[in-house]
């Protein structure tokens, strides 16, 4: 993250996914979901905490955008 703030969005774990489906921040696993579902995310992250999705080809990410906190730089 370029500075403090959340990650939003929504994401979806493909029916067909066996493995990976796990989301990650900073290398440890933030969240883990059923397939076949949506996960709308939340996620407050601190100047360059990393978010990964080592799977990406299981999971569909829909309007994942980063919102910097308010008077931050």
């Amino acid at each position: 993250a370029p500075t403090n703030g959340f990650i939003l969005g929504t994401i979806w774990i493909q029916s067909g996914a066996t493995s990976g489906r796990e989301w990650l921040l900073n290398g440890v696993v933030f969240g883990k979901g059923p397939v076949s579902t949506f996960h709308n995310i939340c996620i407050p992250v601190n100047k360059e905490d990393i978010l990964s999705f080592p799977a990406i080809s299981a999971m569909d990410l829909t309007n994942l955008r980063f919102y910097p906190l308010k008077g931050v730089n």
